[in-house]
């Protein structure tokens, strides 16, 4: 009679070992408590991929949104398809209308499987990208952290490996060991919303440090291991800074979130959702950003270079009208009208399901900007019921309400701050200093009325007039 570990290797090598396809017709059933209602399901003889099938109906989305991210090879990284496919999946757990009440299956082989639980109470999960390698966790309740974070002991093993395992402490091949504690405030959202503004705001205060070196710390290319040994850092205690109960990090992309609250089952996090205004978002992004398909020597951090990339609020409209039709090669930031129509609500919904109360706390940026201690009232609260933690009063208020944090003048980056009297609102060096067009703004907010009175309700900030 095959074990958990066997059973778990056999799928696990019809993955990243092409020739045990042929002899292995034993596929283990992997669970999956994502949203109560997916079952994971590896399959033979078809190159590793992962799809969304809805058994329901869909109201108001095409087919084309239900597939939501392909592994190409083992490269490991989620590829999005489409830019917003999480309405119908999660909706489901943070929603009661008829439009968002699929119930979905997920089939699943490749990269970040992950077994059932053993007696240890452990569980395997394979690593991503090209390291063909399993990772071992466990839940860990003994560090100074774990009153607030959820906390785990990891074990990087051979593949090989998964065949006798049978538990934490005696696992076989460990190549190396790590211990790590989830982010008790994540970060989430769009960029460009304010989210560097958020993390600033955050990490001020005198009991929240960062949870990595990066405000933006994921997954990157399927490293499993890179994120956990990255974020065990703070659990160092030169790293550590004095009084401090809480960690904050950045993760924006929802296929991220999604995979962490998977492979970690469901770590407890306070999830603060930053938006901002559309058409300034949008106007942000498009003079911040680079476009590495359409522009050249658009380097790795795909920021926008004076000199070297052209902007103007002409040729901003124009991208614009042409993301109109569909099929239409367009420019990165440019979004299309029905993108625009649930450009918050649709993440809004997925980032609410793994939230540890079901919802996510949504502050405006514009908010932050011009009331920075209602703001942080919202927060103190919010971060008391998800994590029963009572913050102190924040001490540096005042200065941040002197500050603007990455708003993409002249240099960029979420260390990049500058006074408050220096920054004028929608206008970067790039495009001339130079506002956007009139009839570019009142299109946007055409496209996006709808979504524009969810965000309101959802921020407490009215968008809309």
């Amino acid at each position: 009679m095959p074990s958990r570990g066997m059973d778990f290797a056999l799928a696990l090598m019809l993955t990243v070992l092409p020739m045990a396809r042929a002899q292995s017709p034993n596929v283990a059933a992997f669970d999956s408590d994502i949203a109560g209602d997916i079952t994971l399901l590896p399959f033979e003889n078809k190159p590793p991929s992962c799809e969304l099938l809805f058994e329901s109906a869909c109201d108001r989305y095409s087919v084309e949104q239900h597939k939501w991210l392909n592994l190409r090879e083992l490269e490991g990284f989620p590829k999005r398809h489409v830019e917003t496919p999480w309405h119908c999946t999660f909706g489901r757990r943070s929603s009661k209308t008829a439009a968002l009440a699929a119930t979905v299956r997920m089939q699943y082989r490749g990269p970040w499987a992950r077994s059932p639980l053993f007696e240890d109470g452990s569980w395997l999960v394979a690593q991503g990208g090209t390291k063909q390698n399993v990772i071992a966790l466990r839940r860990n309740t003994d560090v100074d952290l774990a009153e607030h974070h959820d906390c785990y002991d990891a074990k990087l093993l051979q593949i090989t490996s998964a065949v006798t395992y049978s538990g934490f402490a005696d696992a076989e091949g460990s190549l190396d060991e790590t211990t790590f504690c989830f982010p008790a405030i994540r970060i989430v959202g769009h960029a460009k919303a304010g989210t560097s503004a958020l993390y600033y705001l955050l990490t001020a205060h005198s009991e929240i440090m960062p949870a990595a070196s990066k405000k933006e710390f994921c997954v990157r290319e399927g490293d499993l291991w890179a994120l956990f040994t990255g974020l065990g850092t703070t659990l160092d205690e030169n790293e550590r800074r004095d009084g401090s109960v809480l960690t904050v990090n950045g993760c924006l992309f929802p296929e991220n979130a999604m995979l962490e609250h998977f492979v970690l089952r469901a770590p407890r996090s306070a999830r603060l959702y930053v938006v901002r205004d559309l058409p300034d978002l949008m106007w942000a992004s498009y003079n911040f950003w680079c476009d590495g398909t359409n522009e050249l020597l658009c380097e790795r951090e795909q920021w926008a270079k004076q000199g070297v990339h052209y902007r103007s609020p002409e040729h901003f409209d124009a991208v614009l009208q042409a993301a109109r039709f569909p099929g239409t090669k367009t420019f990165l930031n440019a979004k299309a009208p029905e993108t625009m129509s649930t450009f918050y609500r649709g993440s809004l919904h997925f980032h609410d399901a793994l939230a540890t109360s079901g919802t996510v706390l949504t502050l405006a940026n514009e908010e932050m900007a011009a009331n920075v201690t209602a703001v942080w009232s919202k927060i103190s609260t919010y971060v008391g019921k998800e994590l029963g933690v009572a913050l102190a009063p924040h001490g540096g208020l005042e200065e941040f309400a002197g500050v603007r944090v990455n708003a993409g003048g002249g240099e960029k980056g979420a260390k990049k701050v500058s006074e408050a009297g220096n920054f004028k609102k929608g206008v970067y060096p790039i495009s001339g200093n130079r506002e956007v067009l009139k009839e570019t703004v009142e299109y946007i907010k055409e496209s996006w009325a709808e979504d524009c009175k969810y965000t309101s309700e959802r921020s407490g900030w009215n968008y809309c007039t």
